[in-house]
């Protein structure tokens, strides 16, 4: 009977801990999950921000991203004030397609 209660006891502190654990992962779950949607909702504002703007407004803000344009006679180098390429995602020669 002893033993009994003993394996009991072993067996519902393993499930105790267990339950901590998924208890842990939903909770990063769900704030990893509320992070993807400010994003969205963020990624969504500036879209639609960017949709808005008139040609002038297009100017101006690629005048603000764009920190100058070279060309060397074969490629054209756009290097951006925000950086793009290896540090967010790589851009393939040729820019990107849609």
């Amino acid at each position: 009977m002893r033993e009994d209660m003993e394996i009991i006891q072993k067996e519902q502190g393993e499930l105790e801990k267990r339950k901590a654990e998924l208890e842990r992962q939903l909770t990063k779950r769900l704030l990893t999950q509320n992070h993807e949607d400010q994003i969205k909702s963020l990624a969504e504002k500036i879209s639609a921000g960017i949709d808005s703007l008139d040609f002038g407004g297009k100017q101006e803000l690629l005048r603000l991203l764009v920190e100058k344009v070279r060309y060397n006679g074969q490629d054209i180098e756009i290097p951006t004030i925000i950086p793009l390429g290896e540090q967010l995602h790589p851009i393939p020669r040729g820019g990107l397609r849609g």
